[in-house]
């Protein structure tokens, strides 16, 4: 009989764990009502009763919620409160009954009060000490046997509610101070609205050789939420059935992985044995990892110069920016860069290319008169070979993949780029906004028709839940990933690197 009531409970999913815990919770709370009721008809017996199963509760309801391995955010609101409320409601009826003095209600009142608003402001993202955690425990049991004292006068000596109601007190006094301590310290500790501002300056005013840019995983944390607060907790020994079959496929979904990407990965994880259970996330991984090609690798190999790379891909997808960044990423690696602005269509695009050739100083060439984009791609590779440059990056124009005479003339600046030196280009990387999801897909068939794609590179990716779409693309293309944009510093671009980005993807 064991044995089948704990194969029943393993087949329970840890989200409907947890809903009970909630449940239980609640229902708690409203136990206050009874013992209030049956106090003031003077029935202690009974409410004794109901007493002892609000503690019984409070204990299954944590126990609930460790089972599960999850707390909800309703679960961290729900249980506290319905402590206080049944306490509270006890104490209150108690003073109006002359049986506790006021003053210890308003002690237990304003401590309570005060930590909780200020728990909401400091510990949103914060953790409370060990310290304070347990004595609040402690001054929670002690208390409850002192008010049980006032309750149950003729079961004790005045000796004993005396010792017990004084060290309720004490203790309360202690644990607020605790409290008190915590909250400060973290406030102290936090920046305020001046110290980020003179943080801000001071970065801005520092050598950007010092500034280190951000790791995958801080660049990726929007999509890694996404997925974190989908994903199943599981156990040992919990069955993989649909529902959590289920949260996977919309945690996917979610970061715009794709349909046909996201049911190749949940089928996968269908045959996942109950005493594999918990490492359900490391092997979702592992499937994900399989569908990337390991031997890509974003570095210019530079079989003669200049390396030629021409920059395509539609408006607003940051192709300026990324030219900037690599620019930078390869000055600081000792190659002679070239930077080459055939984008003449967009009044600001020769203003915006200057100054970022000239923060990574490296030299820049280009005509802010409106000359012929393939003119210009002709004389930047001309003067790159001349110059015997080891990289020269062209920036085109973005223009819509729809519109078929714009994709041409893009073919032109593949064209005459082979004329003024054989075998160039030597790339030609398509540059998607990790924002725009499956659309990318439409984008990458659509200019890999017209040139001749050799590689993606996916941006601001930092803004955006829909990290997934970088998997959808690639697995749809075939292409290879060369980098990810992760925000808006010179140093914000990462190699894409597959276990990296899998990692960061399911941290």
């Amino acid at each position: 009989m064991g044995n089948a009531i704990k194969q029943k409970y393993d087949q329970i999913p840890a989200y409907k764990i947890v809903t009970a815990s909630n449940i239980i919770s609640l229902i708690r709370a409203l136990l206050a009502i009874p013992i209030i009721y049956f106090l003031k008809e003077d029935l202690s017996g009974i409410a004794f009763i109901f007493i002892v199963i609000c503690a019984i509760s409070d204990m299954l309801d944590g126990w609930l919620a460790r089972i599960g391995n999850q707390i909800t955010v309703l679960g961290k609101v729900i249980d506290p409160i319905a402590d206080k409320v049944v306490m509270n409601s006890i104490l209150l009826f108690l003073v109006l009954e002359d049986s506790v003095p006021m003053y210890y209600f308003l002690i237990i009142l304003i401590r309570d009060f005060s930590i909780s608003m200020l728990g909401m402001y400091v510990l949103n993202t914060r953790k409370i000490s060990i310290q304070a955690n347990r004595l609040g425990k402690v001054s929670i049991f002690v208390t409850g046997f002192a008010i049980l004292t006032f309750i149950y006068t003729s079961y004790v000596s005045t000796t004993v509610q005396q010792i017990l109601f004084y060290s309720s007190i004490g203790v309360l006094v202690v644990s607020w101070a605790q409290y008190m301590f915590d909250f400060i310290k973290v406030i102290m500790t936090s920046d305020t609205p001046a110290k980020a501002k003179e943080k801000k300056e001071e970065k801005e005013k520092a050598p950007e050789a010092e500034y280190k840019g951000k790791g995958l995983k801080d660049g990726l944390a929007k999509t890694e939420k996404s997925i974190a607060t989908r994903l199943p907790l599981i156990k040992k020994f919990f069955t993989v059935d649909e529902d959590i079959l289920e949260d996977v496929e919309a945690s996917l979904i979610a970061t715009d992985m794709g349909v046909d990407l996201t049911d190749h990965l949940v089928d996968k994880l269908k045959n996942v044995k109950k005493q594999n259970a918990e490492q359900l996330k490391d092997i979702l991984k592992s499937e994900i990892k399989q569908l990337i090609k390991h031997d890509e690798h974003a570095e210019v190999e530079m079989v003669e110069k200049p390396h030629v790379i021409i920059f395509v891909g539609v408006n607003g997808t940051g192709k300026t920016t990324t030219i900037g960044k690599l620019a930078h990423k390869y000055a600081r690696e000792n190659k002679n860069v070239l930077i080459a602005a055939a984008d003449t269509y967009r009044a600001a695009a020769y203003e915006q290319l200057k100054i970022w050739s000239e923060r990574s100083d490296v030299d820049f060439m280009g005509n802010p008169e409106g000359k012929d984009p393939a003119a210009v791609a002709f004389d930047a590779v001309k003067s790159a070979v001349s110059k015997n440059k080891d990289i020269l990056l062209i920036d085109t124009a973005g223009r819509l993949h729809t519109k078929s005479n714009l994709m041409k003339e893009l073919q032109k600046i593949e064209r005459v780029a082979g004329k003024a030196m054989p075998g160039a280009p030597h790339d030609v990387w398509l540059v998607l906004d990790g924002t725009t999801g499956q659309n990318g897909i439409r984008q990458a068939e659509k200019f890999s028709e017209a040139v001749n794609v050799t590689g993606l590179i996916v941006t601001k990716l930092d803004g955006t839940a829909k990290g997934g779409a970088v998997l959808a693309i690639h697995n749809k293309m075939d292409l290879p990933i060369k980098y990810l944009g992760i925000g808006e510093q010179l140093p914000d671009i990462v190699e894409f690197d597959p276990d990296e980005y899998v990692e960061a993807l399911l941290a």
